[in-house]
């Protein structure tokens, strides 16, 4: 590590858990003048304290010493929040639900931005029967290639690590994908979200408004999937039922042939699992009923 805990820290752990000098040092072993030392920076605790001094605080030694506790709201542990740290030494990949306090080889990792796409890093998804195929158009050279590819859930990752010589290449499971996400050892995390990328010839687009409205009409989609535990008449079911009603035209017989097509009924159970294909279709009843 090229930094040590501060008083600074201590102190506002200390007050942040509502802890006074006495009660930290009755905890430590310590006496309290000792833990006022540390604040005042006339001192410094024992290496062997910070494993103690972190437990009292309730945050991991690493956050400790850089100063910087997390706060993960993500308390449901939703995977689309995930977080990619790679190490630059050792080129380990470690994955969380969120932000997280990771060192390996004595750095702090900090996770990686994930960047769209682009012409160096194009990215192919085709569906085979239940899984994704995955292709990304890199060279796989021992000194630049994919590191690995993940497909993300709201439930689940699935991971593939990916090695020079290899294809830069991955299947995944289907059912719930949202985004995949890909490693270059170079140039660092692209991401691209599944609706974008799909291979489909019964869909396929070129033209950039229309792949803009589908990746929109795909957003609704998900969004039903997000609300099937509340009735196709609740306001908030109903707000997104206007939303694909607008965004197709404003014409109800768009929506009523795209709800009895082949690619968008699979599409809506992709989205939404099981049961949000008529889920979706009773909250567009409902609408056009009460419209």
């Amino acid at each position: 590590m090229n930094q040590y805990v501060t008083g600074a820290v201590i102190k506002k752990l200390r007050q942040k858990n509502n802890m006074t000098q006495a009660q930290l040092a009755d905890r430590l072993g310590v006496s309290d003048k000792t833990v006022s030392k540390w604040e005042t920076g006339k001192g410094y605790p024992d290496i062997t304290l910070l494993e103690p001094i972190a437990q009292a605080f309730r945050v991991s030694v690493a956050e400790l010493l850089s100063g910087n506790p997390v706060q993960n709201a993500n308390v449901s542990a939703n995977m689309l929040r995930s977080q990619f740290y790679v190490c630059p030494i050792c080129g380990n990949v470690i994955h969380s639900m969120g932000e997280a306090g990771i060192t390996c080889h004595g750095v702090l990792l900090q996770p990686e931005m994930a960047e769209e796409f682009d012409e160096q890093h194009k990215i192919f998804i085709e569906k085979v029967e239940d899984e994704y195929y995955v292709r990304v158009q890199h060279e796989m050279t021992k000194t630049h290639y994919i590191s690995f590819i993940a497909a993300v859930s709201s439930e689940c990752i699935q991971l593939v690590k990916r090695y020079p010589e290899e294809e830069a290449e991955a299947r995944f499971k289907m059912q719930g994908v949202r985004k995949i996400f890909y490693f270059c050892n170079k140039d660092g995390l692209f991401s691209m979200d599944v609706k974008k990328g799909i291979d489909d010839k019964e869909a396929a687009y070129s033209d950039y408004e229309k792949r803009q409205k589908q990746e929109k009409i795909m957003d609704l989609f998900y969004q039903f999937g997000e609300l099937m535990n509340l009735d196709p008449c609740d306001e908030k079911v109903q707000k997104t039922a206007e939303e694909l009603h607008e965004i197709t035209g404003g014409q109800k017989q768009i929506v009523i042939e795209m709800l009895d097509n082949k690619y968008w009924k699979k599409a809506i159970c992709v989205a939404g699992g099981k049961g949000s294909l008529e889920f979706v279709q009773k909250a567009m009843q409902e609408f056009y009923q009460t419209t």
